[in-house]
C-alpha cells in the first residue's frame, strides 16, 4: 500500500534528523537526491487514487474536459495556471489523473526548494510537513496549497526586501489560487519589531480570547453595527466547524513562549526573525479561531513557516538536555497527531481529506 511508504519515509527522521540542508550547496550530489525525493513525492501525489474530498471533480473535470466552463457550486472559473496544466496534459494526450502529477509536480519544487533555501535542518522540515497535517490538507486544497508552496519560496523576497520580485512571487500564486493575496502585506512584516514583552503580550491574549470563545463575541459586535453589516453576524456561525481539539495549536505557543524567553533559543538572523513572525502570527490567530476551518485554511501561507521554526527549534534544543527532553516530548505529540490524521477521519466533512487507512 503506498501509504506504507509514507509511514517509513516519516518516522525515519525522527531517529535520522541529522541532515544539514546547508550541505546541498556545496556537493552537487546532494542537488541530485533532493531532485529525486522531489520526483518521488511527485510520483506519490499524483498516481493517488480517491484521496481527498475534491478529488472525483478535478478528476471529472479532466475526463470530460469541462475544465474551462464554471465550477458546478462557485460558478467561478478555475485559475488561469490552474486550467493550463489541464491544457498541458490534454495536449499530451494524458489520463484524467495527469492534473495531480503536474500540480503536484509544481507544488513539490517549490516546497523542497523553499526548505533547501530556509531550513536548518531537512529531515526535520519533512517530519513536521507530515505531522502538522500540511501534507494531508492539500489533498483537499490542491490549488490553494500549490500557492501555498509558491508563497512560501517567495519568502526570500520579503527577508532581503525585494519588492518587485515578491509581487511577481504572489501573482504567479494567483494564478493557481486567489487567496494568495492574503500573504501580500506579509512583505511589511519585516519592518515590524517585536519584542520579547509585546509576544507574551500576544500569547496570553490569545489563549484569553480562545477560552472565551472570540468568534461568537465577534458576532455579538457585528450585529451592533448599522445596516447590511449586520449580515455578517448571522453567517459568521455557520463557518465553526467541530473536532478540532486545539492541541497543537497550543503546542505552537509553547514553542514560541520557549524561543521567546530563552536566550540558547535566540532567533539569529533576519531570515529567523521573518519565519518566526510569520509563526507567530498564524498560531495567534489559529488559536483564537482554531474551530474555524476558513481561518485555519487561510493561515497555511503563514503556518508553513513551521517548516523553518521547527528544525531551529531542534538544533537549539540539544544545547541543554532539559530542552531536548521537552523537544522530544513536543515531538511525540506532531507524531500523535501524524497518527490521527493518518487513521482517524475527522468529524466535519470540510476536513475530510480521507486517506488510504481512514476510509
Amino acid at each position: 500500500m503506498p501509504y506504507l511508504f509514507l509511514i517509513a519515509l516519516t518516522l525515519l527522521p525522527l531517529t535520522v534528523m541529522k541532515s544539514d540542508v546547508k550541505l546541498l550547496r556545496k556537493h552537487e550530489l546532494n542537488y541530485v537526491i533532493l531532485f529525486s525525493i522531489i520526483l518521488i513525492f511527485t510520483f506519490f501525489y499524483g498516481l493517488r487514487y480517491n484521496v481527498g474530498i475534491d478529488y472525483m471533480t478535478y478528476y471529472r473535470n479532466a475526463e470530460q474536459k469541462i475544465y474551462d466552463l464554471p465550477q458546478k457550486g462557485t460558478g467561478e472559473l478555475f485559475e488561469p495556471a490552474f486550467r493550463f496544466l489541464y491544457r498541458a496534459a490534454d495536449f499530451l494526450a494524458l489520463p484524467p489523473n495527469t492534473i495531480f502529477l503536474f500540480g503536484g509536480f509544481v507544488m513539490y519544487v517549490f516546497l523542497f526548494f523553499g526548505i533547501q533555501a530556509y531550513s536548518k535542518n531537512f529531515a526535520a522540515s519533512l517530519f513536521i510537513f507530515f505531522s502538522s497535517g500540511l501534507f494531508f490538507f492539500s489533498f483537499n486544497e490542491f490549488r490553494q496549497f500549490i500557492a501555498v508552496c509558491i508563497i512560501f519560496a517567495g519568502y526570500r523576497y520579503c527577508v532581503s526586501r525585494k519588492f518587485i520580485q515578491w509581487c511577481a512571487m504572489v501573482f504567479l500564486a494567483y494564478l493557481f489560487h486567489h487567496s494568495s493575496l492574503i500573504a501580500f502585506p506579509m512583505y511589511f512584516l519585516s519592518f515590524i519589531h517585536l519584542t520579547k514583552r509585546k509576544i507574551n503580550i500576544l500569547i496570553v491574549v490569545s489563549l484569553i480570547m480562545k477560552k472565551i470563545g472570540a468568534l461568537e463575541t465577534l458576532c455579538l459586535i457585528l450585529s451592533y453595527l448599522p445596516g447590511y453589516f449586520r449580515n455578517y453576524a448571522k453567517v459568521l456561525p455557520y463557518m465553526i466547524t467541530e473536532g478540532s481539539s486545539g492541541i497543537i495549536g497550543y503546542t505552537y505557543l509553547l514553542i514560541i513562549f520557549l524561543m521567546a524567553n530563552f536566550s540558547h533559543y535566540a532567533i539569529k538572523s533576519s531570515e529567523e526573525n521573518f519565519f518566526f513572525k510569520l509563526f507567530i502570527f498564524s498560531s495567534f490567530f489559529q488559536n483564537i479561531f482554531y474551530n474555524v476551518y476558513l481561518v485555519g485554511r487561510l493561515m497555511e501561507y503563514f503556518s508553513i513557516s513551521m517548516l523553518v521554526i521547527y528544525p531551529i527549534f531542534y538544533e537549539r534544543s540539544k544545547k541543554k538536555m532539559i530542552t531536548y527532553i521537552l523537544f522530544l516530548g513536543i515531538s511525540s505529540l506532531f507524531l500523535l497527531n501524524l497518527l490521527k490524521y493518518m487513521f482517524f477521519p475527522p468529524a466535519d466533512s470540510l476536513l475530510h481529506y480521507q486517506t488510504v487507512f481512514s476510509r
